[in-house]
């Protein structure tokens, strides 16, 4: 039997409530809302297929490339505007730090340098 797309985002709700957040929240506390919200958003958002891994692309190495891309998700989730905001968040908040473990500060440009290679490309 195939489930309707309003089934399968019942039984996906259903997991969350029952099985996913109360196993982190045995592991990290009490979750945000918006740790919840990330949570979620990170489960059903299959980026692996979205973030190319093949080997011999310009940039950085596949493996940090799904890293930004959930920083990025964590950006928008949190509703940072600038990435300088997402960073001093990771710093000090051991929860997002955590559930967005695929991704560090090591793997995310320096702030600094990404705002300097911007200002030498014409606009």
């Amino acid at each position: 039997m195939k489930l309707t797309l309003r089934q399968q985002i019942t039984q996906f709700a259903h997991v969350l409530q029952t099985r996913l957040f109360p196993s982190l929240e045995e592991e990290l506390g009490e979750l945000s809302g918006s740790a919840k919200r990330l949570v979620a958003t990170l489960e059903m958002i299959p980026l692996a297929r979205f973030v190319p891994s093949a080997r011999g692309w310009i940039g950085r190495p596949a493996k940090d490339r799904l890293a930004i891309a959930s920083a990025f998700v964590a950006k928008v989730v949190y509703g940072f505007t600038h990435t300088r905001q997402l960073l001093e968040s990771l710093q000090r908040d051991d929860q997002l730090r955590r559930i967005s473990s695929g991704f560090s500060l090591s793997t995310l440009a320096p702030v600094t340098d990404y705002s300097i290679r911007r200002r030498r490309w014409p606009r």
